[in-house]
C-alpha cells in the first residue's frame, strides 16, 4: 500500500511539473477565454474594458453562422502574461450590465501526431519538428 501511494505522489509531481513548465513567463502573450458575454457586446467594449490591465494583442469573438450574432464567448490575448494575471485576480468583471467570467487558457501541445495512410492502414507516430 505504501509503495502505491508513493507512485501516485510521484506521478502527481510529474504532472504538476509538466503543467508548470508550460505556463508562460511574464513577457509572453497570454490568452483568456471570456464566457457569458452579452450578444450586444462587441470587440470595442471588450477592448475598452480590459485595456486597463495591459496591452491587448487580439480579441476573437465566435459567431453563430445562422443568426450572425456572437455565441456568448470570446478569446482575449494580452501581450504579457502578467496583464492576464491582473485581469484574473480582479474579479468580477461587468460589461454591458452582465457579469463576464474569465478562464485561463493553457495550451496542451503534443509533439506526436497519429495518422493513417491509404496504403498502410497501421497507425504511425511521427514527431513534428519543434
Amino acid at each position: 500500500m505504501a509503495s502505491s501511494s508513493g507512485r501516485v505522489f510521484t506521478l502527481a509531481r510529474r504532472c504538476y511539473s509538466a503543467v508548470a513548465s508550460s505556463l508562460p513567463t511574464s513577457s509572453t502573450p497570454q490568452t483568456l477565454y471570456l464566457t457569458h458575454v452579452k450578444w450586444v457586446t462587441g470587440k470595442g467594449q471588450i477592448e475598452k474594458y480590459f485595456s486597463r490591465y495591459g496591452t491587448i494583442r487580439s480579441i476573437d469573438m465566435f459567431f453563430d453562422p445562422q443568426t450572425g450574432l456572437h455565441r456568448g464567448f470570446a478569446s482575449l490575448t494580452f501581450d504579457r502574461a502578467d496583464s492576464a494575471a491582473k485581469a484574473l485576480q480582479q474579479r468580477p468583471h461587468v460589461i454591458d450590465g452582465d457579469k463576464v467570467d474569465l478562464q485561463l487558457y493553457i495550451p496542451l501541445h503534443s509533439k506526436t501526431k497519429i495518422f493513417t495512410t491509404k496504403t498502410d492502414r497501421r497507425q504511425k507516430q511521427v514527431k513534428e519538428p519543434a
